[in-house]
């Protein structure tokens, strides 16, 4: 962290988990100095933390890219009043109050995938993904023995997940039994390069 991305080195040394599920894209870091009982509320901080970042307030889904920092705590003497009962509402509040406060945007996931059909359906693969703000990042044209199923011409697509074309991802091979367009084989690129497929996020413009 302190060399790739200029933490200091005493922070670096102290983050105390990643979220949600202990691997996501948000971090707590423990920045204070000087205070006590820290880590025996820290598996509280922690659950705490899993918690907020896995239901955000906005939108109940997962946060993405938010640093979060423990500058300073106050805390009861008595140990009784600093269990997980106390300290686990009371800090997922505070992150919640952290990220409205921080001016947060909302991302949208983009899909990459693949779809590969016969020359003359392209204009209604061109139809149905307009509809759904779909973007085309290539256009491939086979060159042999033109719209067969085996050499059939190609496009690159990328799809807002809340409105992606449902048949392209149920399986690596689907085929479309819909009225508007002939049957279509319709693989995802996830699905060639033989890995998960992981969704590209993007800022929505205006929010």
């Amino acid at each position: 962290m302190a060399e790739t991305y200029g933490w200091d080195k005493s922070e670096a040394l102290k983050i105390w988990c990643y979220g949600p599920e202990n691997q996501g894209a948000n971090i707590l870091v423990d920045v204070t100095k000087g205070v006590q009982y820290m880590n025996e509320i820290r598996d509280s901080f922690e659950s705490a933390f899993q918690w907020a970042t896995r239901e955000a307030p906005m939108t109940d889904e997962h946060m993405r890219g938010i640093r979060f920092n423990v500058h300073d705590v106050v805390l009861h003497a008595d140990a009784i009043h600093r269990g997980g009962g106390q300290i686990i509402p009371t800090a997922r509040r505070v992150y919640y109050a952290a990220e409205l406060l921080a001016e947060p945007s909302l991302l949208e996931p983009m899909f990459l995938a693949e779809i590969t059909g016969p020359s003359e359906i392209m204009g209604g693969v061109y139809q149905i993904l307009n509809q759904r703000r779909g973007v085309v990042c290539e256009e491939v044209q086979i060159l042999n023995s033109g719209t067969t199923a085996r050499n059939p011409p190609q496009l690159g697509q990328v799809l807002p997940a809340r409105r992606r074309v449902l048949r392209i991802y149920c399986r690596s091979e689907r085929r479309n039994r819909g009225p508007s367009l002939p049957p279509m084989r319709v693989l995802p690129l996830a699905a060639r390069q033989r890995r998960p497929q992981r969704p590209h996020f993007q800022v929505r413009p205006g929010l």
